[in-house]
């Protein structure tokens, strides 16, 4: 875990090292240039390097210094403008960076929903990843994952796709003290978005139920995460987030959770990596 956790600030000083070097090498080059448009208007003889091949011309060796008769740019120049010319490549890779940081500050560890701590009226298939209300009797029961989320990976979020509801069915997350007879968002330290467009939740200073938000059902998918450097948990929908106020929770050691309300409501969870929502959006960089 510790690995991982080095591995992510390496990431992050490698970017930040790249935009401090990639504004140096710019406002050098572009005095490079000038000096280059200069030379020109003069008509002073001057020789072309492609710093991208190394010439094999007779006389291309570079002449250090403004003695007369050369044009040649002197050599420190030429290595900037070559280490410009690989840092506007190299920028291209920063979304590739960050699509690979995608996955690794996201659940690195398989999850899906945990048999041992899920209602007896819900049933658990597909990899573990469908749940469906197969209770007689109409009253709700609640599943969670079997991992919780964790430091060291940034970021801990979860989509479910609502294939069958009926009337309502929330989803969020739950501290491992919640027992699967309870509603996620009415049990102490629990934060959940309802499909009536209401996020309930037992927060210290924060209303238990808030209102407003989209309403959704059968077809949407509906996300949750919570971020590791301040506990603040959001929601999306469909593939945006939500606006909500600053919803921060008791601890980060938190399980995806959701409750079924009536029989035969289904759903199915996705813990990634590959999500509806771009969660490269919630990186600090």
């Amino acid at each position: 875990m510790i690995l991982i956790g080095l591995i992510i600030i390496a990431f992050v000083t490698f970017c930040l090292l790249l935009s401090f070097i990639g504004f140096r090498a710019r406002s050098h080059s572009a005095s490079v240039y000038d000096r280059f448009r200069r030379v020109s208007q003069t008509g002073t003889r001057a020789h072309v390097i492609d710093f991208d091949e190394p010439s094999t011309s007779a006389g291309a060796n570079p002449v250090h210094g403004g003695g007369g008769g050369g044009g040649h740019f002197p050599i420190d120049d030429a290595m900037w403008l070559s280490m410009f010319r690989r840092l506007n490549n190299l920028s291209r890779t920063v979304e590739a960076i960050k699509i690979c940081l995608q996955s690794v500050l996201t659940n690195q560890q398989l999850n899906n929903w945990d048999l041992n701590n899920c209602n007896e009226g819900i049933y658990v298939y597909d990899y573990l990843l469908l749940a469906e209300h197969l209770s007689k009797n109409n009253y709700f029961v609640s599943v969670r994952s079997v991992m919780p989320a964790n430091n060291c990976f940034g970021l801990f979020y979860f989509e479910i796709t609502v294939l069958q509801m009926k009337s309502d069915l929330g989803v969020g997350l739950t501290p491992h003290t919640m027992q699967m007879h309870e509603l996620v968002g009415h049990f102490e330290s629990s934060i959940a978005l309802w499909s009536d467009g209401s996020i309930h939740c037992k927060l210290p200073h924060v209303a238990d139920v808030l209102d407003g938000f989209a309403q959704f059902g059968a077809g949407d998918v509906v996300g949750c995460g919570i971020d590791a450097s301040n506990r603040g948990v959001f929601f999306t929908l469909n593939g945006n987030k939500i606006s909500t106020q600053f919803l921060q929770a008791d601890s980060f050691h938190m399980y995806a959770c959701c409750t079924l309300v009536d029989m035969n409501d289904a759903i199915q969870a996705n813990f990634g990596p590959d999500f509806l929502f771009n969660i490269v959006d919630m990186l600090p960089f």
